[in-house]
């Protein structure tokens, strides 16, 4: 009898973390697919999003701050500074906050405005 509730309670975990496990891959498939694409691209940053707002991108620099601004000022925008995960720039009469967040493990996400050219490679 004992063994038979614990065999029960055995299959019963082993099904909820195999269905938790296909809930994990599922939901996070877009971000597998985003690390794929940097990785096959062979790019330092790709663009994995643009809205109506802003570009988001995806990066696996180790300083992605300093890629961040070499590519900001190959297109003309001064970097004036750093206020947590902004990053303020200026060109002409325009602004610019770009961001920069930890994302997965070795990965950054970075948000540029709309208005700021593509960034990419």
């Amino acid at each position: 009898m004992t063994k038979a509730i614990f065999k029960s309670a055995a299959v019963g975990i082993f099904l909820f973390l195999a269905l938790w496990l296909i809930l994990a891959i599922v939901t996070n498939l877009d971000d597998l697919k985003h690390i794929y694409q940097l990785h096959a691209s062979g790019h330092r940053i790709l663009l994995i999003e643009e809205n109506s707002l802003a570009q988001k991108y995806i990066s696996r620099e180790d300083r992605p701050a300093d890629l961040v601004k070499e590519r900001m000022s190959q297109l003309g925008w001064t970097f004036l500074q750093q206020n947590g995960a902004g990053y303020f720039f200026a060109k002409d009469q325009m602004s610019a906050i770009v961001t920069i967040k930890k994302w997965n493990h070795n990965y950054y996400l970075i948000t540029v405005p709309l208005h700021v050219e593509s960034i990419s490679d």
